[in-house]
């Protein structure tokens, strides 16, 4: 099945102590998704980490170091 690149969301976390960060969204209405992938980063859309979170819909991100995190899931 091809997958159909359709943001689902981007949030901003302003983060001053956490390690880490819980992340869930709602399932893409798009058929065939194939897998989900999160990206994050410093700054909004410029995300230099991704994860592939395969078609879970729930991911827990160890960040590099405090601050603020812009995040995007997409399918």
């Amino acid at each position: 099945m091809k997958c159909v690149l359709t943001t689902l969301f981007l949030i901003l976390a302003a983060l001053a102590e956490a390690q880490s960060v819980t992340l869930a969204w709602n399932p893409s209405p798009s058929p065939g998704v194939c897998d989900y992938r999160l990206y994050f980063g410093t700054s909004s859309r410029a995300y230099p980490f991704v994860t592939n979170c395969g078609l879970v819909r729930t991911q827990t991100v160890a960040l590099p170091h405090t601050g603020r995190w812009f995040f995007a899931a997409t399918v």
